[in-house]
């Protein structure tokens, strides 16, 4: 099930979703919905070959991308 905020409202600042295709704990089905439920920049990206730790076991995957959308969007 989508995750539905309290007051219906959407999030409205750029987002990025790093999705491990293979996370044992959030499959594809309740991933690929969340862009829904954003109304600024978003970016869904799913890594292949990764679980759901992605900060602790794939840095090297995760950090150029989560560099590149903060470069995207400066505070």
């Amino acid at each position: 099930m989508p995750f539905n905020r309290p007051n219906g409202t959407k999030i409205s600042v750029p987002t990025l979703y790093l999705y491990g295709v293979d996370d044992f704990a959030l499959d594809r089905r309740a991933a690929d919905p969340t862009g829904r439920h954003v109304t600024g920049p978003y970016r869904f990206e799913p890594l292949e070959g990764v679980g759901h730790w992605i900060p602790e076991e794939h840095a090297e995957v995760a950090t150029p991308i989560l560099l590149e959308h903060l470069r995207a969007h400066p505070i």
